[in-house]
């Protein structure tokens, strides 16, 4: 007898074939001080894991071996063989700019201090990145990037102070990825503090995790797919004047990724990324003689794409700060599934606490600006044969 059985648990912010956008904002006129200033806040469940990670920064003795070793722990990065850099120049990276700099990998964490009219420089593409960088007056603005292009994990933690102001780039994404059983972790953390007047504070981000999980078989036994993956990104800007900007990252070239400018208006078409982009994609298409199961992000440990910034919300900074604040980004999350068999199948999307969740906190004596676009779409289809692709359509042979 043929049997079909279709589970479907809606995320939080999804219906089986859903689009939710939203746009949200605050502003204060320059020269007026409403109490808070310019706030925005977003409901939900954020973990606070990295909330004091600023404090932390500025708390922290990074001269000391010792100092630096607790500062790391404290914000969940291993400090096993970490290296500390003191110098006018530090670079930590793959290709040692030369004579004048001082160079070392990024194969452990690094905590770079730049002297007075110095400058620290991090481009990491291991599969996890540290970096803790600390300029004197008068320095250059801090740079670093985390690149990673092959794997299922990558992990970033980039934590930014100076006087100058910071930059900080993330390039999460390996392209399509393929078998029946994986599961994938990207996860990045942005820390800057910016104290100068006019000093500023960017973060750019980009992060997609894509497994295609398709099969054809004439075994009886059918055929099982299980696919998982968890994103996260927190990102965290204090600046006393200049500003501070979320937006998208661009691809590496020759190893070097960039940013994205943010356009004057942000398509209404979801399909293209505006300001920084959290993406997700699970694919599967089975073919068997026997049953199938076809399972995505179906274990229950919270939302597959997970996104949280805070703006001048720490002490010396909420309350009192200037400059504009703009946080603008695209979560999309996409999950299909298309089973053949006579035999029939099974196929759940989601967990309960899954799918897209995003909070922003912005504070200024300038406008603050967050336009927040969110996309989830789940699609499900079998047939006893011949389907190609999910249809949202009813068929001959369902």
């Amino acid at each position: 007898m043929f049997g079909w059985t279709r589970i479907v648990m809606l995320a939080a912010v999804a219906a089986a074939v859903a689009m939710a956008t939203g746009v949200a904002g605050a502003t204060s006129k320059p020269g007026s001080t409403p109490a808070g200033g310019s706030h925005m806040a977003s409901a939900g469940k954020i973990s606070t894991a990295a909330a004091g990670r600023a404090a932390l920064l500025k708390a922290a003795n990074l001269r000391t071996r010792a100092g630096a070793a607790r500062y790391l722990r404290a914000i969940g990065v291993n400090p096993h063989h970490f290296v500390i850099q003191h110098g006018i120049r530090n670079y930590a990276g793959a290709r040692c700019p030369g004579a004048g700099w001082s160079c070392t990998s990024t194969a452990h964490p690094v905590i770079q201090i730049a002297s007075a009219g110095g400058s620290n420089t991090f481009m990491c593409s291991t599969a996890s990145c540290a970096v803790v960088q600390v300029a004197a007056a008068a320095a250059k603005p801090n740079k670093a990037s985390c690149v990673k292009t092959t794997g299922l994990g990558a992990s970033c933690s980039i934590s930014q102070a100076s006087s100058a102001g910071n930059q900080a780039i993330v390039w999460e994404d390996a392209g399509k990825l393929t078998g029946l059983t994986q599961t994938a972790l990207y996860s990045a953390s942005i820390t800057q503090q910016a104290t100068d007047s006019g000093a500023a504070n960017t973060a750019c981000v980009h992060q997609q995790i894509s497994i295609e999980g398709s099969t054809k078989n004439t075994s009886s036994t059918g055929a099982t797919v299980a696919l998982e993956a968890h994103q996260s990104i927190g990102i965290t800007q204090d600046s006393s004047s200049g500003g501070n900007t979320v937006e998208d990252a661009s691809p590496p070239v020759n190893g070097v990724p960039g940013c994205v400018a943010l356009p004057a208006s942000c398509p209404p078409d979801l399909t293209q990324p505006c300001g920084l982009s959290q993406t997700q994609i699970l694919s599967s298409t089975a073919t068997s003689r026997g049953a199938i199961v076809q399972n995505e992000n179906k274990t229950d440990t919270g939302p597959n794409l997970t996104l949280n910034i805070k703006q001048n919300q720490d002490a010396g900074f909420v309350g009192s700060a200037h400059g504009p604040n703009s946080a603008v980004f695209t979560q999309t999350n996409n999950l299909n599934a298309v089973a053949n068999s006579p035999a029939g199948a099974a196929q759940w999307q989601s967990s309960l606490n899954g799918g897209i969740l995003a909070a922003v906190n912005q504070d200024s004596r300038d406008a603050s600006t967050a336009i927040a676009r969110q996309k989830e779409t789940q699609c499900e289809d079998g047939a006893t044969s011949g389907l190609t692709s999910c249809s949202t359509t009813e068929h001959t042979n369902p």
